[in-house]
């Protein structure tokens, strides 16, 4: 798309994407019988052991000629039984 303010053409460029990752964590999955209990301590976290969770996402990167560049992006971890997260970062740079 071309932008025409004042003489000035800025040619922009907008382009989505998508990301999706499967995760299996085996090594955390207390396969050792030291690592399968606790110590005893309050101070102590049973080992996680996911069987696999999903991260999907996607966002958008906009380049504004050679000054302007940035991007917005939404992820979000499902199918784990500890926690679950949604994040949505974004970054804007210009140059002079």
């Amino acid at each position: 798309a071309f932008i025409n303010i004042s003489y000035i053409k800025v040619r922009c460029k907008l382009t989505p994407y998508f990301d999706v990752a499967y995760v299996n964590e085996s090594t955390t999955s207390a396969a050792y019988n030291i690592e399968a209990t606790t110590d005893g301590t309050a101070s102590d976290l049973a080992a996680s052991a996911p069987d696999g969770y999903v991260t999907y996402g996607g966002g958008l990167i906009l380049n504004l000629a050679s000054k302007m560049s940035g991007y917005v992006s939404v992820s979000e971890t499902t199918n784990r039984n500890d926690y679950s997260e949604t994040t949505v970062s974004g970054s804007l740079r210009l140059k002079f």
